[in-house]
């Protein structure tokens, strides 16, 4: 008996470290601000102010409910309270993936507020050459039980079942705050008339992204708006229209999810009459060295579809495979042409006068790619530190861009917060948002 029950000890203790290390399931804003950002700092602030930009939070549960009314609601009112007919704004939504929440000391947290900082900068910088005022920049994060445990090594063994509750978390509240966002976009934009002397007009723009499990979360929510809307793309009389995205443009980093289900938007993009021009409805970055992507996914895949049916192997193929690694989806590739990006990305990180010195040069390169953009059948473009260009075969009117990604950009499934990426990253919806 003595024997039986001390080869229990170890499981029962196993056990025991695996539930005491169970996140919990809980929000974490609770607090109406406004509160001043600080980094590291564990924050309660529903609302955030940092130098140059602010912040909200909105977070949800599980099951994709809010958690509470009041904090969307504070998050919406505050954001049209600072629309008054001549300020207008560049709204960044981001939706954290796999392993993070909406904590104060969550490093996603940080990277949002770093990336802010740039978008910013770069903002001020395009409205200074342009002779406008600048936009003011505001972002909405995004909470929900990314991490579900704590420690390691436990928390790697919850690649799969963070996926399937991705899923359900983007048919929850995510979709009415991305439509009030859109609603508060449009609402400013409907006032606006055209400049009397052709003057480009700058209004309110929405650009939204979502990372690993939050790009599952997010692409959940929008891909049944953007199919519509990639379908209805023509006017009265039959004439093909711009593409239309959801606000501005929709963002997805390391993707994990299955390609298969991505074979609707390849295709109308593929086929359908856009007409030429840098408007981007969908944009996918992968990383190549993501792991969990290119080898752990498809373990997943593999044991959860054993009893599915393929009419095609392209097709089962696609169902096992993350987006980012499914190779005739891919139309672009990002690859890194400034081998000092590194030496710089240090000294910006000590040196401000060095960051604002990059970030006039980024603005700069952009200012002239949009008066000088490359001809409407090349697809290549060069930004600061990287050379984003267009696969052999893939349409030059295709509104969704699924890039691949150099390493030495983004260096792992969770290193999106590179300085090389997160400079290329204000580069490019500077350039490619709708309406720039």
């Amino acid at each position: 008996m003595g024997t039986r029950i001390a080869s229990w000890i170890p499981v029962a203790a196993l056990g025991l470290i695996f539930l005491t290390s169970c996140a919990r399931l809980q929000q974490y804003r609770t607090e109406d601000g406004p509160a001043p950002y600080v980094p590291q700092a564990r924050s309660h602030a529903i609302i955030e102010q940092g130098p140059n930009y602010s912040v909200g939070y909105v977070e949800m549960d599980d099951q994709g409910w809010l958690y509470q009314r009041h904090q969307i609601d504070t998050v919406t009112n505050w954001i049209g309270s600072k629309l008054d007919g001549t300020n207008h704004l560049l709204l960044v939504t981001f939706i954290h993936g796999w392993k993070h929440n909406a904590s104060g000391g969550d490093s996603n947290v940080a990277m949002f507020h770093t990336v802010l900082h740039n978008i910013s900068g770069m903002e001020e910088f395009l409205a200074h050459k342009a002779g406008r005022q600048p936009r003011q920049v505001v972002g909405v994060y995004v909470g929900w039980r990314g991490l579900s445990l704590q420690y390691d090594p436990w928390k790697e063994f919850t690649f799969w079942d963070r996926k399937n509750s991705a899923e359900q978390v983007g048919h929850g509240g995510l979709i009415e705050l991305l439509s009030e966002l859109e609603k508060i976009r449009d609402r400013d934009n409907a006032a606006l008339l055209p400049s009397p002397d052709g003057r480009p007009v700058y209004r309110t723009r929405m650009v939204t992204v979502g990372h690993s499990f939050g790009a599952d979360v997010l692409y959940a929510a929008v891909s049944p708006a953007l199919i519509e809307r990639m379908v209805k793309n023509t006017d009265a009389t039959g004439a093909a229209g711009p593409p239309k995205s959801l606000g501005d443009l929709v963002i997805l980093i390391n993707p994990a999810f299955e390609a298969s289900r991505f074979q609707t938007l390849h295709e109308l993009g593929e086929s359908k009459a856009f007409p030429l021009g840098k408007d981007c409805t969908l944009a996918v970055f992968s990383s190549s060295n993501d792991v969990p992507n290119r080898c752990f996914f498809p373990i997943g895949r593999h044991l959860s579809e054993l009893f599915d049916k393929y009419h095609t192997p392209a097709e089962r193929r696609a169902n096992l495979t993350a987006l980012g690694f499914y190779e005739p989806f891919i139309t672009h590739s990002l690859l890194l042409t400034n081998l000092n990006a590194r030496a710089l990305e240090a000294a910006a990180s000590t040196n401000e006068n060095v960051n604002l010195q990059t970030q006039r040069a980024a603005a700069e390169r952009v200012a002239e790619l949009k008066t000088h953009p490359p001809p409407g059948d090349d697809g290549t473009y060069g930004f600061l530190h990287t050379l984003l260009t267009r696969r052999p075969g893939c349409s030059a009117r295709d509104p969704v861009f699924v890039v691949a990604v150099d390493q030495r950009i983004i260096a792992s499934h969770d290193a999106i917060d590179s300085w090389v990426f997160v400079r290329f990253l204000t580069e490019f919806v500077s350039l490619f948002s709708q309406g720039g």
